[in-house]
């Protein structure tokens, strides 16, 4: 079996980093070229953004400054007690508009996503390495079609778990808990009960962030049937996949469902960090170290 990840994609010569720091293209740079209203959006909610915040794109999601977008909707839309066409419904007001806000700016940056990748190159097929393509399965994190257009894989033998340019919305989030966005809420004031329309609109944000987590434990639970045809996958090739913390339980599934003892993992690593972190996923899920190779992508490509 084989598991794909955007490092798969950027050997190809795909741009399809979210953001490049030599200048190279990129999600940022397409945003900047494409649609600047929405990178004005990005700012209005995140805050200003650093080439660290753009480094880690996705994780940052979680990062949506709460306070202060509740405080700006709970003061434009606070009611007008002493008006005759106050209503109940008032009280209310700030939150929704809180609750719209948010989840448009998810909802743009959603689109946005779909729109860059459709555009992406398919790629370059001079870097195209080794694959064992009959009776293989596939895990794909990325949205395209590298795996169909470069090397022919059928697509029913594979996964795309976040979903693909199809037609379907694209999966995609943080990894943080409602309870650690609350905390790193609390960092910057310490939320106490308060104004009613304010306290409301502070939950209304904590709350829209909070949905917007990537739910893999649900992603898993939709594709049980495809992770139960692993028992007797014998070798694992994770390729071009950074590891990160919010996609590790499909990892942690994935090794389950196998024969630990049997199978074989050869993980490509970009850097020595990236060295570190496979070399904890094998400790962590139990997987002999004889088992286990670090390989590179350029060491497997066909032609060189």
């Amino acid at each position: 079996m084989y598991i794909i990840g955007n490092g798969f994609d950027i050997h190809h010569d795909i741009p399809s980093k979210y953001y490049d720091r030599n200048g190279g293209d990129c999600f940022r740079k397409w945003l900047d070229e494409n649609d600047c209203d929405l990178l004005c959006k990005i700012d209005d909610n995140f805050g200003y953004q650093t080439d660290e915040w753009w480094g880690k794109f996705e994780e940052n999601l979680a990062s949506v400054e709460t306070l202060r977008v509740a405080y700006e909707e709970a003061f434009e839309h606070y009611p007008n007690f002493g008006s005759d066409d106050f209503r109940d419904r008032d009280w209310y007001e700030a939150e929704i508009a809180t609750e719209i806000r948010l989840n448009g700016v998810f909802s743009d940056i959603q689109d946005a996503l779909s729109r860059w990748i459709i555009q992406l190159p398919k790629g370059n097929s001079k870097k195209r390495i080794k694959l064992l393509n009959k009776n293989s399965l596939f895990i794909s994190f990325n949205y395209t079609h590298t795996l169909e257009d470069l090397y022919g894989i059928p697509p029913e033998r594979v996964l795309y778990i976040h979903g693909c340019l199809n037609g379907e919305p694209l999966v995609f989030g943080h990894g943080m808990q409602y309870s650690g966005l609350q905390n790193m809420m609390e960092k910057y004031e310490k939320v106490e009960e308060g104004d009613y329309v304010y306290q409301r609109a502070k939950d209304s944000a904590l709350s829209s962030v909070a949905s917007h987590k990537k739910n893999v434990d649900k992603i898993i639970r939709e594709h049980i049937k495809w992770f139960d045809r692993l028992s007797n996958i014998t070798d694992i090739h994770i390729f071009g996949h950074s590891l990160g913390a919010v996609d590790l339980p499909y990892f942690y599934k994935i090794f389950d469902s196998c024969d630990k003892k049997k199978v074989r993992v050869e993980i490509s690593c970009f850097d020595d960090e990236a060295k570190e972190k496979a070399l904890s996923l094998i400790k962590e899920s139990s997987i002999p170290l004889s088992h286990y190779n670090p390989i590179t992508l350029e060491s497997l490509q066909v032609l060189k």
